[in-house]
């Protein structure tokens, strides 16, 4: 099918942030049904938009990483950070 026009992506981000729904939910709901999930779910990074890889949540890109830039998921599911003395 191809890229999804950017309006529809940005529309399609904003549906997924913050849920666990499914990309081929969130295409229904815009109207485009007919995309290949696989490809679109890998068009949302053109977007800073991914699944926690830990509990599959839709987050910001920047959400998922620690201040050093390591994936450690989203804030509900990394280890918290220890204090320094």
């Amino acid at each position: 099918m191809g890229a999804l026009p950017r309006n529809k992506l940005l529309e399609l981000s904003g549906l997924l942030e913050g849920t666990c729904n499914t990309v081929e939910s969130g295409l229904e709901r815009i109207g485009m049904p007919d995309e290949d999930a696989t490809e679109v779910e890998d068009q949302l990074l053109d977007v800073n938009m991914e699944r926690c890889q830990i509990c599959d949540w839709w987050m910001e890109s920047a959400e998922l990483v620690n201040a050093d830039g390591d994936v450690v998921g989203c804030d509900q599911c990394r280890e918290p950070e220890k204090e320094e003395d």
